[in-house]
Order: structure tokens, then sequence, then C-alpha cells
């Protein structure tokens, strides 16, 4: 079994919550707003969370490690404070794509530091492929923010 301080282990949970929090986060998204277009979206974008940490956790159980079963407690807070917001205020469609903008750039500042790391070759390229996703993701998601604004 894997030493608990093994940072490649550290690691792949930390990004395993990220996509846990980024799966609900968006699942929580598609409940707060009433564009079809938008419900499709953020649903993809949350299925794509699933698969990826999916993928982490099988990366994870090979190292001899034990996944993490959840998302973060700033995450779920996240999530509460995005439902309150379009509770509170007009506009919940452009509220709620300025959260999930808000919350890709944490995603995507999370894989970069675990890219930073120098990961093991049977985890580098998955990682850099879903942040690569993720990457793109959150540019499409900041373009349907600026454009929401007007």
């Amino acid at each position: 079994m894997a030493a608990t301080n093994d940072p490649v282990i550290a690691t792949l949970n930390d990004l395993i919550a990220t996509c846990k929090d980024a799966e609900f986060g968006y699942q929580t998204a598609a409940n707060d707003v009433e564009s079809m277009d938008l419900k499709q979206a953020f649903d993809i974008c949350s299925r794509q969370r699933a698969e990826f940490a999916e993928q982490l956790e099988q990366r994870l159980v090979q190292r001899g490690g034990e996944p993490k079963t959840h998302g973060t407690v700033a995450g779920k807070l996240f999530r509460g404070w995005m439902t309150l917001k379009c509770g509170l205020m007009g506009n919940c469609e452009h509220s709620v794509l300025v959260d999930c903008d808000r919350g890709e750039r944490v995603a995507v500042q999370h894989y970069a530091n675990a890219l930073g790391l120098g990961l093991p070759p049977d985890v580098q390229p998955m990682v850099m492929s879903q942040h690569d996703q993720i990457l793109q993701a959150q540019k499409q998601i900041h373009s349907l923010a600026v454009g929401s604004s007007s």
C-alpha cells in the first residue's frame, strides 16, 4: 500500500475533489437556469467532470491510494451561494455563468499546479489532456458570461 503522504496520491485526490466540485457545481447551475441550451451545456460539463474524476480515481487506486468520494466544503458553500444569489438577484443566467467561469479558473489553476509537480509518466498525459479540455470549457463559459452581460 502506498504511503498516505505520497505527493502523487495527494495531487490526484486534489484533482478528484476539484472535478467533483465542478460536477456538482454544473448540476446546480443547470437547476438554476431556465435556458434549455445552458441546461444542456452544463449537463455536458457535469458529465465530463464525473468522467474525469473516474479516470483520476482509477489511477489513484492503481497507485495504492483511496480516492475522495466528495468535493470540498468550499465547493459546497459556493454552490449554495450560487443558488442563493440567483434567488436574490435578477439575470440569474449571467450570474451563474460568471460563477461557473470563476470555478473553471480555479480548476485550471489546480491542474496547472499538478502539472508543475512533474507527475509520473502514467499520470501526466491524462492530467494534461483533462487540463486542456477544462481550459477549453473555461474559455467557452467565459465567452458566454461576457455575452450575457449585455
